[in-house]
């Protein structure tokens, strides 16, 4: 998945994401790009820390100064990845990047409401030369889980499954059910307090 500090990211459209890809078995990274566009590049990783230390790996770019896109074309060589974001994220500009032959049309962020235009209209394969296969699909500005249950919801936050069957309750919403283990884990600080709020939005 792509993010970028411009349109900012936001922790429930991420979350959302992971959630579907929990529920479909999918490995995912966080894409992290334009960080030359931060003036705060530690707190941008500490924003990411809660991902990655539950397992989701993190990687920081930027097209403009080429940080971490070396990385990125090695980690994507003989591999088939999609590439999942919002509008105006930069995922064009990647993709111009690992395969620069194509020259696809890159628009800018709307000055007004600082999100992205639609670049990208069709899901389309192109093949990296270097091998592997990159899928880019549309951007999008929302992105709604109403076809998931409360069950899939809770499943996509994989850090809760060590806790969930450690409540007193089988049915427990982990909510304001008394001796809830998600929420004990939570107050001991091994459920970020983000995550447990994005979980109690989508929930509820």
């Amino acid at each position: 998945m792509v993010v970028a500090i411009e349109p900012h990211y936001q922790f429930d459209l991420i979350d959302r994401y992971l959630i579907v890809a929990e529920n479909q078995n999918l490995p995912i990274r966080l894409i992290v790009n334009k960080i030359e566009l931060s003036n705060n590049i530690k707190q941008v990783k500490s924003d990411f820390a809660m991902y990655e230390a539950i397992g989701y790996p993190v990687s920081y770019l930027s097209v403009r100064t080429q940080i971490g896109i070396a990385v990125l074309q090695a980690q994507l060589n003989n591999k088939t990845q999609l590439f999942l974001g919002q509008s105006g994220v930069g995922k064009s500009s990647l993709i111009n990047q690992l395969i620069p032959e194509l020259n696809l049309r890159v628009n800018e962020i709307s000055t007004k409401s600082k999100l992205g235009k639609h670049t990208t209209t069709n899901t389309t394969l192109y093949h990296i030369p270097s091998g592997g296969d990159l899928i880019d699909s549309p951007g999008v500005r929302e992105f709604h889980l109403d076809n998931l249950s409360d069950k899939e919801i809770l499943s996509g936050f994989k850090e809760f499954k060590a806790f969930v069957n450690q409540c007193k309750f089988r049915n427990c919403a982990h909510i304001n059910e008394p001796n809830c283990a998600v929420k004990n884990a939570l107050e001991a600080g091994n459920i970020h307090p983000k995550r447990y709020a994005s979980y109690l939005t989508l929930i509820t």
